[in-house]
Parts: C-alpha cells; sequence; structure tokens
C-alpha cells in the first residue's frame, strides 16, 4: 500500500512541476534524466515516476500552447473544413458553435496553424445541427482575457475544453449530412425536452444533457451569487446523484429476485448499476474533461464502498487525483479539481469520527463544514466567496438532489415511453424549481459572492490550519475564537480612499469604455463597457465583477456618457445585478440628462460636469466630468472631438490623469486640448486590435510629447489611479488573480 502511495505522490509532483513553471520539454527532459539515473541506482521507483510527470506535464502544456492561435492569425480570413461538435446555440441574431477542424490552417503570416477546435459566431446562420460537415469562411480571432480585477479567466476555461481559437464566419457550404454521434443523441433528448415546454425547460436541458447555453445571464449572476453554481449543470454531484440513484435501483430490483437466482451479494448488482447509470448520464453531458474528472471520482467513491474499503479513501482520492492528472495534466491549475478534492477531504474529516449524527443536523453541519473548510480554498483559488452559500446550499443542494435529478433521470425514458408520465413529472418538477429559484432570490437580495483575498501563502497555510482547527471536537468558545482568527486572516481587495481622495480603476472592456470612481464613501461608474450583438455583455461579464472584486457591489451614481453601445451596452446589465441610486447620461431616454455646470461634492472630492452644453447627439452629447481630489485631479472626456475640445478650453481642465478622448482616435487629442490639461498620465481605452486602428500612431506621437506615461487597456490591462499619486498609474489586476 505504500508503494501505492509514493507513486502516486511521485506522479503528481512531476506533473506539477510541469504544469506551474510552464517548463518546455526539452527542460522536463532535462531534469527528468538524473530522476531516472537516481531510480536506477537506488532501485525505487518513484524517480523514475516522478520523471514520467515532468516530461508528460510538459508535453501536455507545450501541447495547448501550440496549438492555440497566435495574434498574427487576428483577423485573417481562412476557409476551414471540419464538423460541428456539441450543441449549437442559436437565437434570431446568430449562431454559436464549436467546429472541429480536419486539417492545418494555412494563414501567409503564421504559416501552417495546428488549431484542433474553434468556437465561430455565425450571424444570419442556416439551420446548423451537430455532426454536419461544412466548409465554412472564418475571420480568426486569438483568444484573449480582459484582464481586470476579479476577471474570468477565459483561457483557462477555453483549454479546459479543448478550443483554440474563435472567429466569425462569413458564409459557409455544407459538405456531409449530420453524423451519427453522442451529440446527435443529446440533440435528439434537448428537442423532446424543447417540446415539453414550461418556463424551466432550459433548466430541464442543462441537467439531463448538460446544455447551460439557454440558461439567461440573470439565471447564472442569481446562482454565483448565492455560491449554488454547482447545481445548475451536470457535475461531480450530478453524477454522483446518478451513481447513488442507479445502485439503489439494482439492489432494489436484486432483492426482489428470488433467493434461488441470486448468486453474489446485494452490493455487487449495486456496484454495476450504479456504474452504468453513472456512466449514461456523463454520457449525456458530452463526456466533456470537467465531466471525465467529476465520472471518476464518482466511480472511486462506488468502487471504495463496494469492494474497496480496505484501500481507504484517502488512498484511492490520491489515486484517482493521478488519474485525473494523467488524463488532463492541465487540470492541477484548474479550482473546480482542488475544490472536489477538498469537499471530499472536509466532509471525511469533520465527519469520519462522529458517529450518530442525526440526519437534520448532519445535512445544516455538513454546509457548516463545507463553508469553513471551503473558505481559504475558495478565497485562495477563485478570490471570491458568498456569505450566503452555506443556507442557499442547505435547501438547493436537497432540492436538486433529492428531487429534480431524479425526476431527470425517470423521466428521461418516459419521452419516449410514456409521454404523459414524463409530462407530469416535469410539472412537479416546474413546482420544485419554484421554489427553488425563489429561495435564491430572496438570498440574493441578502447577500452576495463577496470579493476576498488571502495575502500570502503563508496567510493561506495559516488560513487552512485555522479552519482545520475549527473542525476539530472543541469547545465552543475556542471554536468561536479560531472563526474571528479565520475571518481576519482574509480582507475585501479594496484598500481604503482617504477623506478628500480619489481612486479611478479603467477597465479592460476592449473597444470601449469602463471606469470604476472610488472616494471615502462614495462609488461612481462612468460608462458600463459594451454589448455585443451575439449576446455578449461586458457590464455582466467584466464591469460588476470588478465592482464586486474592488468594493461593494452598490454605486450612488452611474453617468453613461453617451448613447453609444461600446459605452452604453453594459449599463442594463449593471442596474440589474448592482444597487445604483442615481443615474445620469448624455442622450438620456430613461435617465436625466447630465449638463454643463452640474457639479456636486464627495467626501471632499468636488465632480463637475463640463459639456454638453446644449442639446445635441451623438458623439458630441458626451459628458465630460472633471474629478478635483485634494491631490490631484482626472479629466474623462467620453467620445468628444476636437470641437468640442475647442469649447472646453474655456473652462479649468487642468488634470493629471486624462482618459484618452475616443479610445485615442484621430478626430480628438489636438494639441491645444493637451496642451490645456497637460496630463502626467493618459489612460487609452482600445480593444486589442481593433478595426479603428485606435489609439492613431499621430495620437500617441502627442500623447508622448506631453505626458510621462501612457497606459492602453489593450495591451496592459485594467488600470488603477489614485489621486494621492497623481503622476503615477499602475495594473489594477496585479492584486486579484484574472
Amino acid at each position: 500500500m505504500a508503494a501505492i502511495d509514493s507513486v502516486a505522490c511521485a506522479w503528481i509532483a512531476g506533473i506539477a512541476l510541469a504544469c506551474v513553471y510552464a517548463w518546455p520539454v526539452g527542460i522536463a527532459f532535462a531534469f527528468a534524466l538524473p530522476l531516472i539515473g537516481s531510480a536506477c541506482y537506488w532501485r525505487r521507483a518513484w524517480p523514475s515516476v516522478t520523471a514520467l510527470g515532468l516530461v508528460w506535464g510538459a508535453v501536455a502544456v507545450s501541447d495547448v500552447e501550440s496549438q492555440r492561435l497566435p495574434s498574427c492569425a487576428d483577423g485573417v480570413v481562412a476557409i476551414v473544413d471540419g464538423r460541428v461538435v456539441g450543441l449549437p446555440e442559436s437565437d434570431a441574431s446568430a449562431a454559436r458553435f464549436e467546429f472541429d477542424i480536419d486539417a492545418p490552417i494555412r494563414v501567409p503570416r503564421c504559416g501552417a496553424l495546428s488549431a484542433a477546435r474553434l468556437r465561430l459566431t455565425w450571424f444570419g446562420a442556416p439551420p446548423i445541427d451537430t455532426g454536419e460537415g461544412w466548409q465554412l469562411e472564418v475571420r480568426l480571432r486569438a483568444l484573449r482575457n480582459y484582464r481586470n480585477p476579479g476577471g474570468f479567466d477565459y483561457l483557462a476555461w477555453a483549454s479546459e475544453h479543448g478550443i483554440d481559437g474563435a472567429g466569425t464566419v462569413r458564409r459557409g457550404v455544407r459538405t456531409a449530412p449530420q453524423a451519427p454521434s453522442l451529440d446527435a443523441v443529446r440533440a435528439a433528448i434537448g428537442g423532446r425536452l424543447d417540446a415539453v415546454g414550461g418556463h424551466h425547460s432550459a433548466l430541464y436541458r442543462a441537467l439531463t444533457i448538460g446544455d447551460g447555453g439557454r440558461l439567461g445571464s440573470a439565471t447564472w449572476a442569481q446562482f454565483r451569487a448565492t455560491g449554488t453554481i454547482h447545481v445548475l449543470v451536470i457535475s461531480g454531484l450530478h453524477i454522483s446523484i446518478a451513481a447513488g440513484f442507479g445502485a439503489l435501483v439494482g439492489m432494489g430490483l436484486w432483492r426482489a429476485t428470488p433467493i434461488s437466482l441470486r448468486g453474489t451479494a446485494d452490493h455487487y448488482p449495486a456496484i454495476v448499476a450504479g456504474i452504468v447509470t453513472a456512466t449514461m448520464y456523463a454520457a449525456l453531458a458530452g463526456f466533456g474533461l470537467p465531466v471525465q474528472r467529476a465520472w471518476l471520482m464518482s466511480m472511486a467513491a462506488l468502487l471504495w464502498w463496494g469492494i474497496g474499503r480496505e484501500l481507504g479513501l484517502v488512498r484511492l482520492m490520491l489515486v484517482v487525483v493521478a488519474l485525473v492528472l494523467g488524463l488532463t495534466p492541465r487540470a492541477l491549475l484548474d479550482s473546480s479539481l482542488w475544490l472536489s478534492v477538498a469537499a471530499v477531504a472536509v466532509l471525511l474529516g469533520y465527519f469520519a469520527p462522529r458517529r450518530g449524527v442525526r440526519r437534520c443536523s448532519g445535512l445544516l453541519r455538513a454546509q457548516v463544514a463545507m463553508f469553513v473548510g471551503l473558505l481559504p480554498v475558495l478565497v485562495a483559488g477563485v478570490g471570491q466567496f458568498s456569505w450566503v452559500a452555506p443556507l442557499a446550499n442547505l435547501f438547493a443542494v436537497p432540492l436538486v438532489s433529492l428531487v429534480l435529478v431524479p425526476i431527470m433521470l425517470v423521466a428521461l425514458p418516459c419521452l419516449w415511453l410514456a409521454p404523459g408520465i414524463a409530462t407530469s413529472l416535469y410539472r412537479v418538477a416546474e413546482v420544485a424549481a419554484d421554489i427553488l429559484f425563489g429561495w435564491l432570490a430572496e438570498l440574493t437580495v441578502v447577500g452576495g459572492a463577496q470579493a476576498l483575498t488571502a495575502g500570502s501563502a503563508l496567510a493561506t497555510i495559516v488560513a487552512l490550519a485555522t479552519a482545520g482547527a475549527i473542525l476539530l471536537p472543541i469547545g465552543l468558545i475556542a471554536r468561536a475564537l479560531l472563526c474571528f482568527g479565520l475571518v481576519t486572516w482574509f480582507s475585501s481587495d479594496r484598500q481604503p480612499v482617504a477623506f478628500g481622495a480619489a481612486r479611478v480603476t479603467m477597465l479592460d472592456v476592449g473597444q470601449g469604455l469602463a471606469m470604476i470612481v472610488d472616494t471615502a464613501h462614495e462609488r461612481l461608474l462612468y460608462d458600463a463597457g459594451p454589448r455585443f450583438p451575439s449576446g455578449f455583455d461586458l457590464g455582466e461579464t467584466a464591469v460588476v465583477p470588478a465592482l464586486r472584486a474592488t468594493g461593494e457591489a452598490r454605486l450612488d451614481l452611474m453617468m453613461i456618457s453617451h448613447a453609444d453601445s461600446d459605452h452604453a451596452g453594459g449599463a442594463d446589465a449593471v442596474r440589474r445585478l448592482v444597487r445604483v441610486r442615481a443615474v445620469l447620461a448624455g442622450e438620456a431616454e430613461s435617465a436625466a440628462g447630465c449638463r454643463r455646470g452640474d457639479a456636486w461634492q464627495w467626501s471632499g472630492v468636488l465632480f463637475r460636469v463640463l459639456a454638453p452644453d446644449a442639446r445635441t447627439d451623438g458623439n458630441a452629447a458626451s459628458c465630460v466630468l472633471h474629478i478635483q481630489a485634494r491631490d490631484g485631479a482626472a479629466l474623462l472626456p467620453g467620445d468628444i472631438d476636437a470641437s468640442s475640445e475647442r469649447r472646453l478650453l474655456v473652462n479649468r481642465i487642468g488634470a493629471d490623469l486624462l482618459v484618452a478622448p475616443h479610445h485615442g482616435s484621430r478626430s480628438s487629442s489636438s494639441q491645444a486640448f493637451l496642451d490645456a490639461v497637460a496630463p502626467a498620465v493618459i489612460a487609452v481605452s482600445a480593444g486589442h486590435r481593433n478595426r479603428f486602428g485606435h489609439p492613431h500612431p499621430d495620437v500617441l506621437a502627442r500623447y508622448a510629447a506631453v505626458a510621462s506615461t501612457i497606459f492602453v487597456t489593450a495591451q496592459d490591462g485594467a488600470l488603477r489611479w489614485d489621486s494621492g499619486r497623481p503622476n503615477v498609474a499602475q495594473s489594477a489586476f496585479e492584486t486579484v488573480d484574472d
């Protein structure tokens, strides 16, 4: 048994070294050869296993990097042949789908690219089914993260799902009909579920075939805010439920057979039935890499329950982690793997020494134990935790586990064999789902996900030890003191702003604008980022997470400079997900209009609106905001052009921080305007390789002549500027992992 432990640990350690430090294959071989030599000399297996792990991890990292579309492919139009995979998502404007490529893409500037799978959008697309062959003309796009506080790591998500690049389809020709595949079966089931109807049909698809694409953004936000997103689509929880459900059914059927026909113990048929049920359920979810990991862990738990208890569950979990990393070495960098392992460890560590725990109190204790035990892991790995998660999960997990998922499993064959029974079952599910969504809506009002930071690695280790001590059978007073100590190890990422000072955070929202302005007690949002025709909303995916990551998720004022979608597109999402006390807007329709002369003071900081001074529209209607703090000033001019800049010269417009007018367009940033402002820092919000060429080279040359620092979000990510250090700007996402 000890040999199993040493081999598994050596394998995990080798993969960890290669993945964490992103070693090339050559360096991995250089370290592997001495290890293999020592293994031969000392006649030990673990150095050789470590060497194999090093090489395998390095190969996996290099494969991911080599297949990803490089930036030289951005904007290139290429002809690609392949097949549609997964479940396409379609609405009135566009279809979005994943496309497996048959042959390398040839790009003149890059050579032959080995990208295997693209995530494509096709506006005005014809009907598209999974498994169809197509020849497509695609404008390629390399994958890129928006680098913001609290930002979503899109590159890690894409690696997890095997996506190497993205693009927009210009035209295409179908080359082959739909081929029989697992995805075709899933699509057929999805069609039956849509025919059932009901206002929770999207939830049925999510829980039955793992298709969360039709769940609205508000639903995702609600589950994320309450820490219950793990119950929304097929995951380890659901596959474990399916395995347990299958095991119970198998055991019941076996016990119902005559004794004379039984040739083995009850648990062997239960294990077989559980494995079959869990495997079929995982197949319905598409058997992607995250599902494969969940399936492996569920199989390990089932086998341990039936035939492997002498191995010890801890040893079995170690072996499972080793198998998971062998399948996908980069899973080591995925927080969901370690959250799953930590959850099992917490429950085992807490309940193993306790006997006779009542079921009702056991559910409550389990949620409290998970809250305490996973708090350090979530803060270190994800950067946020929902304080209402224990209460939300106390209700949501049993409802999903004992009601919704079993109904989905039973109703699925009834869709074909007994449609009437299936309809009745889904009506029961409607009631349960209404209760679930109502409960979570109430908790969302009480409190949502809060951003926390662990500080240093030492603080994380101490917090883990403190959480472990809390879960031990100790006295109430000692536990309360330890809980207080645990909370003090973490703090909000928002650093306090002094009275009379201001902090400006310019977010990386591509070709758009969104800025958070903090004073000692107030928050202002200037513009809300773009929303694209595809439905991708930077207000929801970048602005709201940044608000939560840098302080309270509330706004005393949201100012929308003008109505262009790159400035106002995300406003609706912000108003839906964040408490907003007031709104001012240029080109105001549903909000009060901002006008020259408006002024107010917050915590010793003066805010003045310098334009527009007359009824106008378009870029000339931009609200120009001047912020005067005690030690520095900032000017936020929206998309004004050179003529509007000339009208501003009658005002006192000097500022240490200037936000580049109109993203650095050549039609703005006149020399007279720059001389009047005399900024030390100029911040440009522009999209990576945007089609407008912003910021224009001529404008950058003028900026370089007047400013000591030029900050461009496309290259530098989000910016943070403090009035206490008016001549300095720094990256705003360094303190929160992206």
